[in-house]
């Protein structure tokens, strides 16, 4: 579920708790109810991309273009702080609402990559991922908001939850020094994005973007997401070869795209290759996930997933989430499940580095 629809849709009774690192503010108090916080005094404090130069105080932030998540409190507060230096004569920040699909998580990992210059992060989340990704820039010193809540939120006709849920709190409280240690040893093993934006990457967009738009066009595939998918495979390199055999930007196997129903042969050949891999991700989206219950962008997802682990492989774990409560339909929770399965870790990480590349 999009991060900005969530308090939307919990309100209307599409659900009973949202737990997404919901920070108390006045304007979402007018719609839901809200846990005790299990996390206070959290400060909201800037993050920039490695290498960035020092920035002394707030007024740097004048006129400089900062991302953060589509209906985060950073949004709210980031505004105020514009607010009050534009009352000094300052220029406006720049502030830009990243794709709903991306958490704080996914932001912070693109500006490390170099994507984005700057961005907003609860403290706590900032210093925990400058332990992941050390070069980032977390400017502790410049402080969006401070004095932070954060809490679980509940529909306000549900007095009986909020008891449990508060007697739930205060008997857990802040993860443990093993659980940071768990954390940092599984993020640190990861394969991390790195900037589709440098510009050897944009040259070889540029000379790939007809053939991409070509096959796009043909596919009814965006010919952006057909490119962002070939930069998670290859970066854009044709010579590329897997050690399964895989072969070129696409990485396709020659059995995969010379057999039926793809039947594109000598993928050695870079328009081959493009031809063969936007044809194999239309036929998977509409032969095993052309459900018109699934999204469009759900489709893409799971097609992407397919592409990289096979259709039956993600067919199997689709019916094992339904199992555990998901429907079989589900976009976005539907990844959450797969992402803490560890046969699905690498797939939900595929699908969710192509998402970031799109985006960026």
């Amino acid at each position: 579920m999009p991060f900005d629809q969530l308090l939307e849709r919990l309100a209307s009774g599409q659900g009973d708790i949202a737990a997404a690192g919901l920070t108390i503010t006045s304007a979402r108090q007018k719609s839901v109810a809200f846990t005790d916080p299990y996390l206070k005094d959290v400060t909201e404090v800037v993050v920039g991309r490695p290498g960035l130069g020092e920035l002394p105080d707030l007024a740097s932030l004048a006129g400089r273009q900062v991302f953060v998540r589509r209906g985060s409190s950073y949004v709210d507060h980031l505004e105020t702080v514009s607010h009050r230096l534009e009352s000094l004569g300052y220029s406006a920040i720049k502030i830009h609402q990243a794709d709903s699909r991306l958490a704080t998580e996914d932001i912070l990992e693109l500006v490390n990559s170099g994507a984005f210059d700057l961005t907003v992060a609860d403290s706590h989340i900032a210093k925990i991922w400058a332990e992941v990704f050390p070069a980032l820039k977390v400017y502790e010193h410049l402080k969006i908001n401070e004095g932070g809540r954060i809490a679980w939120a509940i529909r306000k006709d549900s007095p009986n939850l909020a008891e449990h849920l508060n007697r739930f709190i205060d008997e857990n409280k802040k993860g443990s020094l093993l659980g940071n240690i768990l954390f940092t040893r599984y993020y640190k093993t990861n394969r991390w994005i790195t900037n589709p934006l440098s510009g050897a990457d944009q040259e070889r967009l540029q000379q790939l973007k007809a053939l991409f738009e070509r096959y796009g066009r043909m596919y009814g595939i965006d010919w952006l997401k057909l490119a962002a998918q070939a930069y998670q495979e290859s970066q854009l390199d044709q010579s590329v070869r897997s050690p399964a055999g895989a072969i070129g930007i696409m990485q396709l196997l020659p059995s995969t795209a010379s057999g039926q129903p793809i039947n594109v042969h000598n993928i050695e050949q870079l328009e081959n290759n493009i031809h063969a891999g936007a044809k194999y991700m239309h036929h998977l989206r509409t032969s095993y996930f052309n459900d018109t219950a699934i999204s469009v962008g759900a489709q893409v997802d799971f097609a992407w997933a397919a592409y990289n682990a096979g259709p039956a492989g993600i067919r199997k774990l689709r019916s094992v989430a339904a199992g555990r409560g998901f429907t079989r339909t589900g976009g976005s929770a539907m990844w959450r499940f797969l992402l803490l399965r560890k046969s699905a870790g690498r797939r939900s990480t595929f699908v969710r580095n192509i998402n970031k590349y799109y985006v960026a």
